[in-house]
């Protein structure tokens, strides 16, 4: 994930007239997270602002057992993804869970639904594993380590709550 500070200056050299591949290239991150940026600028902070949790909550989410597990998963084999367009966009929290794990895919449902217990929960069989995923606006601000790029080469870095 990348901090503010980085992408401010991106949007400041797309202010100067740089394209978006020179931006890339001149701050080292990717095409698509500066085309992010440019499209959503200012969307973040006010997502957070906007966010019931996110105000009105100030500490880590509850059950902190659930949401350690739950984090541990998505940091292994989950990722979050956007649904749809703004401002209806949502996001889904996958995670892939290897059938030869008996009891894994449960464990992940009950961790998700304590969570966010007012979310449906699905479980579809794949070859060889089991996706369990559910939609939510909010997982972006639940994991906030969620970022552009690949989870190995970015900071993993757990929010001060």
């Amino acid at each position: 994930m990348y901090d503010s500070s980085l992408r401010r200056r991106a949007i400041l050299l797309l202010g100067s007239g740089l394209t978006i591949s020179e931006t890339s290239r001149r701050l080292g991150v990717s095409r698509a997270a500066v085309t992010d940026w440019r499209d959503n600028q200012g969307r973040e902070s006010l997502r957070h602002a906007t966010c019931p949790r996110c105000r009105d909550v100030p500490g880590p989410p509850e059950p902190p057992e659930a949401y350690a597990y739950l984090l541990g998963l998505y940091l292994g084999d989950g990722c979050i993804s956007p649904v749809g367009d703004a401002p209806k966009r949502v996001w889904s929290l996958r995670i892939m869970c290897a059938d030869s794990w008996p009891g894994l895919r449960d464990e992940c449902v009950r961790a998700i639904r304590a969570v966010r217990p007012l979310n449906k929960v699905r479980v579809l069989q794949k070859q060889g594993c089991t996706e369990v995923n559910s939609y939510s606006k909010h997982w972006p601000c639940l994991f906030p380590q969620h970022g552009p790029g690949k989870k190995h080469e970015r900071a993993i870095v757990l929010a001060d709550w």
